[in-house]
């Protein structure tokens, strides 16, 4: 291997450098100001070889999705397979759910609650679901942009994505029993504020806009 020998313009001591070099400046040993290395003894193979693999990756289809566009919008994959879940925390996911479930059950539809405390629930039902949905289409964000733009845009997809895609199974059991007691009221509230939407644009529409 040969060397390139550089002098300091500081200390004009004599600094050796292996023509092999990718690096732009050396310092002197001497006095460590920055030399800066000719650009035709600079190696342009790091770079060049970079390229190189990078165009052999686009040609045979092997280049990483997470360089692409595509990588970023592509369903999310299962962090594990489901022979790998862990069999204390599915049962822990089942224990919420027969909990809450049972719970949200009892209170809603057995009067266990006061009259007041019963309307409060059905108050907050579609605001509990509406900060579901959210948190929902956060974590679909965060898997796959094209998941979190279906969440966001299709009414309904966002539970699809939570119960049949996403493995967090915590929130899935979480929210399955908040539904049991919350679930129609939710339906009722939206498919009513749904119609009434409905009704003025058309009113808006017949109006002449």
């Amino acid at each position: 291997m040969a060397d390139i020998d550089l002098q300091c313009p500081e200390c004009k001591a004599l600094i050796s450098v292996s023509e092999f070099t990718a690096s732009r400046t050396v310092a002197c040993k001497s006095c460590k100001h920055q030399i800066d290395v000719p650009l035709q003894h600079r190696d342009p193979e790091p770079d060049r070889k970079l390229r190189l693999k990078k165009k052999d990756r686009m040609a045979t289809g092997t280049e990483s999705d997470d360089d692409t566009f595509l990588g970023q919008i592509k369903p999310p994959k299962r962090r594990k397979p489901k022979s790998e879940w862990h069999v204390s925390q599915v049962i822990l996911a089942w224990a919420v759910f027969l909990a809450l479930g049972t719970a949200m059950y009892f209170l809603r539809y057995r009067d266990l609650l006061e009259y007041n405390q019963l309307q409060m629930l059905i108050t907050f039902s579609p605001l509990v679901m509406a900060a579901f949905q959210v948190l929902i289409v956060l974590k679909a964000f965060q898997d796959s942009v094209l998941q979190g733009i279906l969440c966001l845009l299709i009414p309904g997809y966002s539970f699809v994505y939570l119960f049949f895609m996403s493995d967090d199974f915590y929130a899935r059991a979480v929210l399955g029993g908040l539904l049991i007691g919350m679930a129609k009221d939710s339906y009722l509230f939206y498919e009513q504020y749904a119609l009434t939407l409905y009704n003025a644009i058309n009113a808006w529409l017949a109006s002449g806009g």
